[in-house]
């Protein structure tokens, strides 16, 4: 119903805003880092599913500078690297829902590029 998804949509801004403030108070605090870019990633995927494409790819995208911090600190972190080919394939996906196919398969390349070796 419509008041559930108002109520998620409130409960995933406290959380966004619960993550942002932790990592004003340590930057350098990297699970922080992550926690704040899984917030966005919840948030992408709600808009997604309420067919607010556009709205998603914009949260996806708010996650890119995060997981590229970490990574040019933890450049070998196995969980990260899942996590970054995650939302490059999120992102590939919401440009393919916006008819975008060439900004699709670019996203889909740096999805490949960024996965982890097993």
């Amino acid at each position: 119903t419509t008041g559930d998804r108002k109520q998620a949509e409130e409960q995933y801004q406290k959380a966004l805003a619960i993550a942002q403030k932790l990592v004003e108070l340590d930057p350098t605090n990297a699970q922080w880092q992550m926690d704040l870019l899984k917030s966005h990633g919840k948030f992408g995927l709600f808009y997604r599913g309420e067919g607010q494409e556009a709205k998603a790819l914009e949260e996806f995208m708010l996650c890119v500078p995060i997981f590229e911090r970490i990574l040019a600190r933890f450049p070998d972190h196995y969980e990260w690297r899942v996590i970054a080919n995650d939302v490059y394939s999120d992102i590939a996906t919401s440009y393919k829902n916006l008819n975008d196919e060439v900004n699709a398969e670019a996203y889909r390349n740096k999805a490949r590029k960024i996965a982890p070796n097993p």
